[in-house]
């Protein structure tokens, strides 16, 4: 089973008629169309409950984001084309990065997204194929990358300058074509870069593991390059493309992450810094102060999570 992404601590849960960045819309029964506009910013983390079994198919044109479900997790990037779904009561939670993030989501009741697929060949079976396992677990797949002409549908459906009902029928057209599109590409083979890509991804996994475990004494870039098997220039890129952040960024943000979990859990600030590498506590509660906004003080003086305060 895979963890959750590791999450700032306010976490949202997400609520389709409540997100102001999110524009859902019923094109007809079983069938939602979503459009996601996040402005650049501070990255957002959520969590969401599905209340009914689903099924999905996302086109994503900017940022990428790390998502997991029960048993499942995957990374996208710009451009990606991913499908999958969850039964009824699977809790997901995602992360969007701080650059921004758009994407295009048709999400179906499993009966309207199996109706849809009939007879539309090998790619279709393929999909309904994957609707039916994620009545029983989730499930999530990659399809390759948008074509330009996709792109360009993509596009239509997000800047769809019509309004109203109008707007939906352009959007609509937009949207089948877009699948029909999809459903009549064939499956990508096997290449060389695909296999590099994968290899990549589990180098940037690996790394990202080690700076976990070393929170309090990370290496520096070049050991941690040379540790997972690469260098320092590839390993700053990629980790960059595929966590949104650079990795002493991230090191930063998790030093907080876990220093503001040991306050919560009744760590005194000189105790909490010490857990997280920081020798100096002015220097830790200006980092503190810029990741959260407030000083590692006023979190301690919260009640404990388990109602201790360590000296």
């Amino acid at each position: 089973m895979h963890a959750l992404p590791t999450l700032r601590p306010t976490v949202r849960d997400w609520r389709f008629e409540d997100t102001p960045e999110v524009d859902t819309r019923r094109l007809r029964p079983g069938v939602e169309l979503v459009v996601s506009r996040f402005g650049s910013g501070e990255p957002r983390d959520f969590r969401y409950a599905e209340p009914a079994d689903v099924f999905a198919i996302a086109f994503h044109l900017r940022g990428g984001a790390r998502f997991a479900m029960t048993g499942c997790e995957f990374t996208t990037r710009p451009l990606d084309v991913w499908a999958g779904g969850s039964p009824r009561g699977d809790v997901s939670a995602f992360a969007l990065p701080r650059e921004g993030f758009c994407t295009v989501s048709v999400r179906f009741a499993p009966d309207a997204a199996l109706a849809l697929l009939d007879g539309t060949g090998p790619r279709g079976e393929s999909l309904a194929r994957l609707v039916q396992r994620s009545a029983h677990a989730a499930t999530a797949a990659h399809l390759g990358s948008l074509r330009p002409e996709e792109t360009a549908l993509v596009h239509a459906i997000v800047d769809a300058p019509y309004a109203g009902r109008l707007r939906d029928l352009q959007r609509e057209s937009a949207l089948l074509g877009l699948l029909a599109s999809r459903l009549g590409a064939p499956d990508p083979a096997p290449s060389a870069h695909r296999r590099r890509r994968a290899a990549d991804d589990r180098r940037l996994d690996a790394a990202r593991r080690l700076l976990e475990e070393r929170l309090a004494d990370p290496p520096s870039l070049l050991e941690l390059a040379r540790a997972v098997g690469t260098n320092d220039f590839a390993l700053k890129r990629g980790f960059k493309q595929r966590y949104g952040v650079t990795v002493f960024g991230w090191v930063r943000r998790r030093r907080m992450e876990r220093a503001h979990a040991e306050l919560l859990a009744g760590a005194s600030v000189q105790a909490a810094a010490a857990a997280v590498g920081y020798a100096c506590p002015r220097c830790f509660a200006s980092a503190f102060r810029r990741e959260f906004g407030r000083l590692p003080s006023a979190v301690a003086e919260t009640p404990p999570r388990d109602g201790r305060r360590s000296a």
